[in-house]
């Protein structure tokens, strides 16, 4: 399957070993933003994220705790792959009321590996 996962980029690092598990089940991580895109103008970054998330069919979004401060594009990205209708997961909290809109909440990145299998299985995407 073709995944976009989508986080703060202070956890890049923590993101790129995720990355990397995925592509050791046969998955295409779409997420170039993991490589380090800081030569990237912020208005190149933005459209390669949003080009990247139109190439998924999985978007996951790593969310942060309660009272976290963080700049937000991650929400953007939340929201873009919500009305292009992608299949979402959600690590970590809940963080707004969008967040509430019914998609499958896990708490681990085991979990999150386990449901992932179950709708290739059942999509064959």
């Amino acid at each position: 399957m073709d995944i976009y996962l989508s986080g703060s980029y202070e956890r890049r690092q923590e993101l790129l070993s995720v990355a990397k598990r995925l592509q050791a089940k046969g998955h295409n991580v779409t997420s170039q933003w993991l490589a380090g895109n800081e030569d990237m103008s912020p208005a190149v970054q933005a459209l390669m994220d949003l080009n990247d998330i139109d190439d998924a069919r999985v978007f996951v979004a790593f969310t942060e705790p309660p009272g976290t401060s963080s700049r937000g594009g991650r929400h953007v990205e939340f929201g873009y792959a919500l009305a292009h209708k992608r299949y979402i997961y959600i690590v970590g909290p809940r963080e707004s009321t969008f967040y509430e809109i019914p998609v499958v909440q896990v708490d681990t990145v085991d979990q999150l590996l386990k449901c992932l299998d179950r709708l290739a299985q059942q999509s064959h995407l």
